[in-house]
């Protein structure tokens, strides 16, 4: 049974199913990763102060949210942007942005814009901001008109921005670290399509396993022996990772025990429900 609701644990320990058949939504997973970074980012806003970070006076209006980080704002705000879902609607630059780019003999070679997806969307769209980085910002700084409204003044904000910049590396390296690497044993969206020989329950222990351990080091690495302020970042948002990832394999009773407890089982069980 996937544990897709908060309360869903409590009703299967009420009616007495042993914790061995409980299995674990593989969404919640990923989620919970997502969840961890953005709660590093939202709590570092708080303590800084968003006008602060975002280099704003008192007086202008930006946007914000109660729940997202800047980062994860600015990003859904960008995919709306520059999405080819969104070409045909008024507010849109996608055409505009890639007409630019030809005209001004920019190679527009895998510019596919901004789209999102159901798992790692955050991670994908900071690693197509940064490779676009550079030509957004030039092509906003010479034909967008950026009081047009106020999608186009946030984006323009954001794109400007250091702390959102840093924040998008930051959520890159954990999409290459941890998000991506899940996604494709787990066989998540078009992941799937492609064979591999560890996606089976023994696979995927052994691949926390062993990523847990790495991330880890590298945190102990960037809060031990930090560079810059952004390591320091850097280190408190794996150590959130690494608390969320572990929190949610402790719902699932196979990956609570050692190797040598589990040889042998789920050895022909189905990892998802598409077999």
């Amino acid at each position: 049974m996937s544990d897709r609701a908060g309360d869903c644990e409590v009703l299967m320990r009420n009616l007495g199913i042993d914790p061995s058949k409980i299995l674990k939504c593989c969404a919640h997973i990923i989620l919970g990763v997502d969840y961890a970074i953005d709660k590093v980012f939202k709590n570092t806003e708080q303590k800084i102060g968003v006008h602060n970070l975002l280099e704003v006076t008192a007086g202008e209006r930006i946007f914000t949210s109660p729940s997202s980080s800047i980062h994860t704002l600015g990003l859904i705000a960008i995919a709306k942007l520059l999405s080819p879902s969104h070409a045909q609607h008024s507010v849109s630059l996608y055409n505009d942005f890639k007409s630019w780019m030809a005209n001004n003999g920019l190679k527009a070679d895998g510019f596919r814009g901004f789209v999102a997806n159901r798992f790692g969307r955050i991670a994908e769209l900071a690693q197509e901001y940064l490779t676009w980085r550079g030509s957004i910002q030039a092509f906003f700084n010479a034909v967008v008109d950026i009081n047009s409204n106020k999608l186009v003044l946030a984006v323009s904000t954001f794109i400007q921005n250091d702390w959102f910049t840093c924040c998008s590396e930051i959520y890159s390296k954990m999409g290459e670290l941890m998000i991506f690497p899940m996604m494709e044993i787990l066989g998540i969206d078009k992941r799937g399509d492609e064979r591999n020989a560890d996606r089976t329950w023994a696979g995927v222990k052994g691949f926390f396993d062993s990523k847990l351990v790495d991330l880890n080091e590298l945190m102990v690495e960037r809060k031990e022996h930090p560079r810059s302020g952004k390591d320091r970042l850097e280190g408190a948002v794996i150590e959130e990772v690494i608390d969320a990832v572990k929190n949610q394999l402790s719902k699932t009773d196979y990956f609570t025990r050692s190797e040598g407890e589990t040889s042998g089982e789920m050895k022909y069980a189905p990892l998802t429900n598409l077999g």
